[in-house]
């Protein structure tokens, strides 16, 4: 009997672990800040990186490596709990950018630079944002503070980084 007892009590515990995992990453799903956010960079003139990333609110990663990647094609991964509400933390953070895209300046373009673009889609809204390299400030800093995050929270380094030649 002791020892039927001993062992509901550690299946309880384990059923209760469970439910908690799971309503910590569902909490965290409804709190995410987007729907799905999307960063794409371009191909220059020489060697850069020419991807796109991915993720859903569920914390679905697609990344698709066009050229000059050590990944070409289309990979798969996940984010955790904690990876995906620290994005949700960095997009709310700059979600200004994206409400006021009027609000970066650009008095000198850059002809050889890639492109870094980001796409946010929340609340059933899409909101793109692209500034060119030659544009500066405050809100183009905070515009490649968030694709630098989206980078490292991806992880797509794996993915990108081609080693030194």
């Amino acid at each position: 009997m002791g020892r039927h007892r001993a062992l509901l009590g550690v299946l309880v515990l384990a059923y209760a672990a469970a439910m908690a995992a799971c309503a910590s990453a569902t909490v965290t799903q409804k709190t995410v800040a987007f729907e799905s956010i999307e960063l794409i960079r371009t191909a220059c003139l020489g060697v850069c990186p020419d991807y796109s990333v991915s993720v859903t609110r569920t914390g679905d990663v697609t990344f698709i490596g066009s050229s000059n990647v050590a990944f070409l094609g289309t990979t798969h991964a996940h984010l955790s709990a904690r990876e995906l509400a620290l994005l949700s933390k960095a997009i709310t953070k700059a979600r200004h950018l994206f409400e006021t895209p009027d609000a970066i300046e650009c008095r000198t373009l850059s002809i050889d630079a890639p492109e870094t673009s980001i796409r946010i889609i929340s609340g059933g809204k899409t909101s793109r944002l692209s500034p060119d390299y030659g544009c500066s400030g405050r809100e183009v800093d905070q515009f490649h503070w968030l694709a630098e995050k989206i980078d490292s929270i991806a992880a797509t380094e794996r993915w990108v980084s081609r080693g030194r030649d």
